[in-house]
This record gives C-alpha cells, structure tokens and sequence, in this order.
C-alpha cells in the first residue's frame, strides 16, 4: 500500500534495531472491516495512528526512497517519477541470479516535500541521495570466502558490502537481426567522424530507420547481440581520441544510446559534459561493484519529495549525476491483503511494552469476534517473510501482545494461529479464485488493406459470444479501472512482397481529451521478414493496463505494394483490476 497516498510525515519516535521477531496485535472492538470497502481500513489506519502521534508514540511512513533528481531505465529510456507511470518496463536486477531483465512498474510511490535528513554517496562512479532506510542489493565479501549476495539498507552499507553498477541482461538476442557491418557503421556515424565508404552498406534505409538525427534508437540498441554490443562499443571508442574505453558522443541522447548499450551487457560507466561534447567512460570489464569505502558519505538535510518505484523484483536500474547503480524499493494487515506501514523500520515500536526495542508489531485491526481472512493471513506471511530479507533482518519468531504482558491482545483466535505457527509459514503465491484470469476471443474474416509502411490497427469483425460488429480495442473498454493482461494473435496475409519486413505490436491507447484516442506507448514489437506465399504470423504481449486505457493490435509492412490481411484470431486472457 502506497504510504504517499496517505500523506504522512516523518516519526518522532526513537530509533530502534528490532531483531527479534513479529508481534501480532489486535482491535479490543469489533471493526468489521472484512466486510467493508479497502478505504474503511485506511480511514481506521488514519485515526488509529492520530490517537497514537505524540512524542512517545508517533508514526512514521518508510520511505525507502530517493530524491527528485535520480531517475529510472525505462524502454523508453531514463525518465523522473512525473514522466513514469504502473505498467512501464523498467530494468530490474534478479538478485538471485545476478542477470538484470525487463519488468513491469507495480507502483510509483511519491512522499510529500517536508524536512528530511538523507544520506549522500559521492564518488567519480556514484551519485545518489536516499533516505536512510533505502535498500541496496550487494555483494558482501567475506575474508577468505565466496562473495554472497546480500541486502543492506543506506544506514547500513559497511566495508564488506559493494554496490553493484551493472548486470547483463537475461534476454540478450542469440540470433543477430542486423549484419555487423550496419552494427560498425551505426555507431562510426553516431559517435565520430561521417562514415567511412568501406563502412556503408546496400541497407541503406535500415540505417536511417534505426539511427535517425545520428541517435541509435532503443529498438536498435535492444536488438543487438551480446558480441555485437561489444563492437558497438568498441567502434565509437575507436573513434574517440581519448583512448580506449572512452568514446565522445556529440549528444546527451547519442551518449545514453551507447550506455544502454553498456547496460545491457553488463559493463558500468559513467557519462560526463566535456567541451568537445559528452564522455562516455566504459569500467574495466570486471569493474561491476563498488565498496561504500570509495565515497564520501554524508547525512544532510533535503526538504524535496522523495520516491520509489515497487517491481517483482524490488530493484531498479537509476541514474543519477551521470552515474548508473541497481538500487532496492521500499506494518496493519488488513482483512483485503494489504500491509498498510506504521512507524517502520528503526523506529522504536509503540504496542508492547518490554519488547518495543526489540520486536516489530503488526496489527490485525480486528476485534474478538471479527474474522481472520486467509488475504489477512497472507500479509502477516509476506510480512514476515519480508522483515527476515535485508542485512538488518529479523529473527523468524512471531509472538503474540499477551506474550509481553497480562492482556487479551491479539485475540484467541489470533493467538492460536500464534501459537500454531500460522503466521510462521511461507506466504502464498496465489490468491485464490482472483488468480484465474477471464478469457475473450475476437475473430476477423473480412479483408483490411495495409499500405507500404503505414500503420493500421487491426480490425476484428466477430467475438467469441456471438457479438459482430467492428472491434479495436481487445482490453480496457469495460475493464475501466485497468487490468493484467496477456494477450496473443495470429495473422494471414496476402500479396506481401517477398524479402519485406511485417511488423506487430500491441499499442496502448488513452483519452485524447475530444472524445477520440491517441497512442500512450507502444509495446516491444515482432519484426518477421516474408519469405513469399501467404504470410503468417503471431505476436504475444503482456502487460498492466492502466486505468482508462485500451489495448489495440497494430500491423505495417514493408513491402512494395498494398498487401491484405485476411484473418486474424486474438485470444485474451486478462484479471481485472
């Protein structure tokens, strides 16, 4: 649960470093919020924790968060929390595997501007500005054995953890879609001097369709292979006359093409403005972490809105001061799932007394005749679960108030789930019947002209309930409040001339304010070349669609002449929001 959206401020109480285990509490009253809408939990959330603000008590939001300045890598490039929004591919880091991978945004969490004191790590390779409790995936290094990888939080990094800057990519292309000569000349032309003639190739227009204005599009870059990112790389360092692994780029944008490049095969680096343009710097190969020891590290006072953004993975690539790191994203559980925060981490807690310092507290919200939900249950699970990950983690032990002291809390019935070690087993993945996703199927038989090189929106003519007509948009007309979807279609065409280029994608469309649409982003997009015959081919996508927004199929080709779609069939699967 967002904690932005309830507008908190900052703790007064004491610090603290809880170890020990879970506290379960309750509600001495009835509340019957299972039985009630999610906003009723956050409005007793809101009075629970006005009753309990004061110097002694107080609450506070965590913001494992960061300043306004540090951005994310989105496909579409680096962008601010104002340009970001849920369902965005972000680059993520799998902290298990150690590969980096594409995921979709969960949430964007924005903290109201007010005083805060962050931390601040400088160096020539580092930039960042976090509250105290952001997390970190790491390294940590042990004198005589194996790196292990580990979480720490800003407060705290010590000596033997390391910072990491970058991680190959899981899903690097195998088979190349560009011949290396175009991949030498791209980046020749984009970084240095105009190319060579021994440079040029017959594919002229491929070479203007992917770098146009001398800027490498994400696309192309994307598209490369792991030993064709290392030419890329090499050839506009070759051109550069600093030196190896250092190229001059003649734009922000050009430099950013180039470090994406970078990211993406797991070599860190650093831009910079120089007089002669923009300095990429490429870090020794084996140069992917960096120990908190080489910065200067400082606490200061920030007033500013503070952020995060929550993936699968909880990591995100950011950026910041020309410097790139994977960095971490930030207790009542109510009866509907959620784990709504309280004073958070290293705060001293305000519920049981004898154990405040050494134990964190959660709350049911529930009274001794108020049911249990197995969603309630699931959050104390994940909870726990998470409150055991980072370098600061908590011990596996869950106790109930009545343990501390003489009290009814947390119930009997709460307590006997206690003492069963129901709180004490792993969450669950699922979430009962919500997982099974619902199913519609739209069918085309009718004919649709594509021009050379245009655009069109595929148009189906029937849908599985027997509904004709003319049908666009295959989720969000009546999943208005958004949805999960996966989505895939199969497409026949005739009359594509042999050797062209088909491309599909699924395009993500929004209210354009005068009762029309227009495309909010495009989704990765399928380029298959057409042997000759009758064409087929198949796309699939899957994404979060935001509230108020549409999916669309998308088709163009590349051929001579007009060609025509003759059928397409799209099944949808989709769990609405």
């Amino acid at each position: 649960m967002s904690r932005s959206d309830l507008g908190w401020g900052s703790s007064p109480a004491s610090r603290a470093d809880p170890r020990s285990g879970l506290v379960i509490h309750y509600d001495s009253t009835d509340q019957g919020l299972a039985g009630k809408d999610h906003s009723a939990c956050l409005t007793y959330w809101r009075n629970t924790r006005s009753f309990h603000t004061g110097p002694s008590r107080g609450w506070a939001d965590i913001g494992y968060c960061v300043d306004e300045s540090t951005e994310i890598l989105t496909e579409d490039g680096w962008k601010t929390f104002h340009d970001i929004r849920e369902g965005d591919l972000v680059l993520t880091l799998d902290h298990e595997t150690g590969m980096s991978r594409w995921q979709p945004l969960q949430a964007v969490n924005v903290f109201p501007a007010m005083p805060r004191e962050l931390i601040r790590m400088e160096g020539r390779d580092h930039s960042s500005l976090t509250t105290d409790q952001h997390r970190w995936p790491v390294e940590r290094h042990a004198e005589g054995a194996e790196a292990e990888r580990a979480w720490a939080t800003s407060g705290t990094l010590n000596g033997r953890d390391r910072l990491l800057l970058a991680s190959p990519c899981s899903a690097l292309p195998t088979e190349p879609k560009w011949d290396d000569d175009l991949v030498e000349s791209v980046a020749r032309s984009c970084s240095g001097p105009p190319e060579a003639p021994e440079h040029r190739t017959e594919e002229r227009w491929e070479f203007s369709e992917q770098a146009p204005g001398g800027v490498p599009t994400f696309a192309f870059v994307s598209s490369l292979t792991a030993s064709q990112h290392a030419l890329f790389l090499r050839t506009a360092c070759d051109v550069s006359p600093d030196g190896p692994g250092t190229a001059t780029l003649p734009s922000l944008a050009s430099a950013e093409a180039f470090r994406l490049s970078a990211v993406l095969i797991g070599r860190a680096s650093v831009v910079r403005r120089t007089s002669s343009g923009y300095r990429l710097t490429l870090t020794d190969p084996d140069h992917t972490a960096l120990a908190p020891g080489a910065l200067t590290i400082g606490r200061e006072t920030y007033e500013g809105r503070i952020w995060c953004p929550t993936t699968p993975d909880g990591t995100w690539l950011a950026r910041r001061e020309g410097t790139v790191y994977f960095t971490g994203n930030s207790f009542m559980a109510c009866p509907h799932g959620y784990v709504i925060e309280g004073r958070g981490l290293y705060r001293t807690q305000a519920a049981q007394p004898g154990g405040n310092s050494s134990h964190y507290s959660c709350t049911l919200a529930t009274g001794p005749s108020d049911p249990i939900t197995p969603e309630q249950i699931n959050a104390v699970r994940v909870l726990r679960e998470w409150l055991m990950e980072p370098d600061t983690s908590i011990a596996g032990t869950v106790l109930g108030h009545r343990d501390f002291i003489s009290t009814s809390c947390p119930g009997d019935k709460a307590y006997r789930m206690v003492q069963d070690s129901t709180f004490a087993k792993a969450p669950d993945d699922s979430e009962g019947d919500d997982d099974m996703p619902q199913h519609r199927r739209f069918e085309k038989s009718g004919s649709q002209t594509l021009e050379p090189g245009k655009w069109a929106s595929l148009a189906f003519d029937s849908r599985h309930d027997g509904e004709t007509g003319e049908f666009y948009a295959v989720v969000g007309v009546e999943e208005k409040e958004g949805a999960y979807y996966d989505v895939s279609v199969g497409v026949v065409l005739e009359g594509v001339t042999p050797g062209a280029e088909v491309q599909i994608r699924a395009t993500e469309y929004e209210p354009d304010g005068d009762g029309g649409w227009k495309i909010a982003r495009n989704r990765p997009q399928n380029s298959p070349v057409h042997q000759g015959g009758m064409a087929h081919f198949t796309y699939s996508w899957k994404g979060n669609l935001a509230k108020g927004r549409r999916v669309r199929f998308r088709i163009a080709q590349f051929g001579e002449s007009d060609a025509q779609v003759t059928s397409a069939t799209t099944d949808v699967f989709y769990w609405p929001r």
